[in-house]
């Protein structure tokens, strides 16, 4: 049986530093954008390779990969209902995956041999995020789960949230709103490079739904610019164009934004 999900590379930068891609994943009968569908990028000619990254389709089928490690990639699409509920580790700062395990039929998850260090712990469960980590007795909000000095076999519990947030706006320049300008939205800090894409509407306005709490960037602009977000350029230049947004569970952050064209940095 083939499967339902296609895939459509629509950027791709593989021989830069850092390399990115980005796409969407349409129904192969119907040529409709797929949400929730999981892409895969395996670093090199097997697919049981150590290094692979993992990326969830949005609303309307799009999903990107920021920070990639140039080389060749097999690419692998799996619908929800082809894979059972599964745990995720990345190591901070990165997409590659450190561990990727499924969760039983009683709720527990086993992850073994984890090198010490500090992982964003993320699920495959559409539309939820991590609200704390309890590593025994010890509880971490947020998703962020530090064994820099080992586990000790203390047991591991994941607490997820459906609670996420919208963001919702209108772009516009000096004439007044702006039809089709492409927003861009970034986690802001270290800790992992989260990224979604809008396009406002014919009447400039923009929403971002289902987005976990948290602080980050927003940027209405050009390719040129929305490119940064996805590769974790040092955006301390680009200040001038860039808004500092904070999304809480529950809520809608209404954020209207001024379009930036290329060689704009105010």
């Amino acid at each position: 049986m083939k499967p339902a999900a296609i895939l459509v590379i629509v950027c791709a930068s593989l021989a830069a530093q850092p390399a990115s891609v980005e796409g969407t994943v349409v129904n192969r009968t119907n040529g409709q954008p797929m949400s929730v569908a999981h892409v895969r990028l395996v670093l090199g000619e097997s697919t049981d390779s150590p290094e692979a990254y993992g990326a969830t389709s949005d609303k309307a089928g799009h999903f990107s990969f920021p920070q990639l490690k140039p080389g060749s990639y097999l690419t692998q699409v799996e619908e929800q209902s082809e894979f059972p509920p599964r745990v995720y580790l990345t190591p901070v700062g990165t997409l590659a995956y450190a561990a990727r395990v499924d969760v039983g039929a009683d709720d527990t998850f086993t992850l073994p041999k984890v090198v010490p260090g500090r992982y964003r712990v993320f699920l495959s469960w559409p539309n939820v995020f991590t609200k704390s980590t309890q590593l025994g007795t010890v509880q971490t909000e947020g998703e962020i789960l530090d064994v820099r000095n080992g586990a000790g076999g203390a047991p591991l519990t994941v607490l997820v949230s459906g609670a996420n947030g919208n963001i919702s706006g209108t772009v516009h320049d000096s004439k007044g709103p702006v039809a089709g300008a492409g927003v861009a939205l970034t986690s802001d800090g270290e800790v992992s490079r989260y990224c979604r894409f809008a396009t406002a509407g014919a009447d400039g306005t923009y929403k971002i739904s289902d987005v976990p709490p948290g602080k980050y960037l927003l940027l209405a602009a050009d390719d040129d610019y929305t490119g940064l977000l996805q590769t974790g350029t040092d955006l301390a230049d680009y200040e001038g164009v860039i808004e500092h947004i904070q999304v809480h569970a529950g809520e809608t952050t209404e954020k209207d934004l001024k379009w930036h064209p290329a060689g704009s940095q105010e």
